[in-house]
């Protein structure tokens, strides 16, 4: 029955006003309230964001309806008022030092362990959806202790955070001879006189003197 329906209302579509053909298809489509069927854009604005740059590409689909926004989340929160949204940011939840409240930041968020592993942003592969809530400001990491703090207070003692480090990694066993150009950003020994202790990155930076020790 609903596939009769359907086909019946693309074949009488192009003799009904637009507004018509809104409005049938709103209801086609089961779209709730306050929103209507069209060729939306794909940079959806919520009482918490508003894009400033976006694509000219636009999707089919239900969007809000002029002068509405979504809630909270870009897809699945009720269309209502801009100016109901003051109330929703009310209840918003308060966000700690160096935090910030997104409808959509990423459910794989950045830490101090990436920064220890040294884990690049572009390579670290997050397939999870994104989720509102509080998330680190951009250039801040989530600590072992739940903290967002910078890149520098990641490392630990006797380190020091580098942009553009060397990526190959000196300890008391071995002193590469050869090594790429490349350079990476993360923890390393803080000075000439520390290596690591052992091969990996998250080994302790200790005196070249303590070598012998170990």
């Amino acid at each position: 029955m609903v596939s009769i329906l359907r086909l019946a209302i693309i074949v009488f579509l192009p003799i009904v006003a637009f507004s018509q053909q809104q409005d049938l298809l709103t209801l086609l489509f089961r779209c709730r309230q306050n929103e209507v069927y069209k060729c939306g854009s794909t940079c959806i604005e919520t009482c918490t964001y508003k894009p400033e740059i976006c694509s000219m590409i636009c999707n089919y689909g239900c969007f809000c309806a002029d002068g509405y926004v979504r809630q909270s989340d870009p897809t699945g929160s009720a269309c209502i008022k801009r100016e109901e949204c003051k109330t929703v940011s009310d209840s918003l939840p308060v966000c700690g030092q160096n935090e910030e409240y997104s409808t959509c930041a990423s459910a794989c968020p950045a830490t101090c362990s990436d920064i220890r592993n040294r884990v690049q942003e572009s390579a670290k592969a997050c397939i999870a959806l994104c989720k509102s809530g509080c998330s680190c400001k951009k250039g801040y990491y989530r600590d072992d202790n739940g903290k967002c703090v910078s890149p520098e207070d990641c490392c630990g003692k006797n380190e020091r955070y580098k942009t553009c480090g060397s990526s190959c990694v000196e300890t008391c066993s071995q002193k590469p001879s050869i090594c790429t150009q490349q350079c990476v950003a993360g923890c390393f020994c803080g000075c000439s006189d520390y290596v690591r202790q052992n091969n990996s990155t998250n080994s302790p930076c200790i005196h070249r003197d303590d070598c012998a020790k170990e």
